[in-house]
């Protein structure tokens, strides 16, 4: 336990995002991340501060997958109190190289819950300096839910490395995007 505690990886992030209609001020973001990856798991945690009208609200994602070679669980949870976005979802799913298929149970925790068909791509490409990665799922509810997340990485050294994180969700009801700015430091 106190290994994949100790192995995780803690980055910081910054975002100043132009807001939708001109009568409004800039948007701001901060947020910290912690992430732990082995062999069959990935977990990822981020909290952040987010001002929107110069009010501010509270961001939340959770994220956990665990990959056999030819099944992917997965648990996601989406929190942008800005845009009243507030999704779980579980899914279970076959996996056909960097691509799967299978269910999953949509939760808009203030409106529906649903089991639908679900499907994803995820890719990770890592070479000595660079660390490129790619996780997107579809669900088919009434309207196409999605969300894609790319994250852009550049190694400094074994313990500190830059780069960029964007991520798209849309839901039956709303929309969100983002990309900030990240300094990520390992042990």
């Amino acid at each position: 336990m106190w290994e994949y505690i100790l192995a995780a990886t803690l980055s910081f992030s910054a975002q100043i995002r132009a807001p939708r209609n001109d009568n409004e001020t800039l948007q701001y973001q901060f947020s910290y991340q912690i992430e732990n990856k082995t062999d069959n798991t990935h977990l990822f945690i981020m909290q952040g501060i987010e001002t929107a009208n110069d009010v501010l609200f509270l961001d939340m994602r959770g994220k956990f997958d665990y990959n056999s070679n030819k099944l992917l669980f997965k648990l996601d949870y989406q929190q942008v109190g800005g845009k009243q976005i507030h999704q779980y979802t579980q899914d279970l799913r076959a996996k056909f190289n960097d691509f799967s298929i299978g269910t999953a149970i949509v939760w808009d925790v203030s409106n529906f819950m649903k089991l639908t068909p679900s499907f994803g791509y995820k890719k990770i490409i890592d070479s000595d300096k660079w660390e490129i990665q790619t996780d997107s799922d579809l669900y088919i509810t009434e309207i196409i839910s999605y969300q894609t997340d790319l994250n852009v990485k550049y190694k400094i050294n074994e313990n500190v490395a830059i780069g960029v994180i964007g991520n798209y969700v849309k839901t039956e009801t709303n929309e969100n995007y983002t990309g900030m700015f990240q300094v990520t430091l390992s042990r």
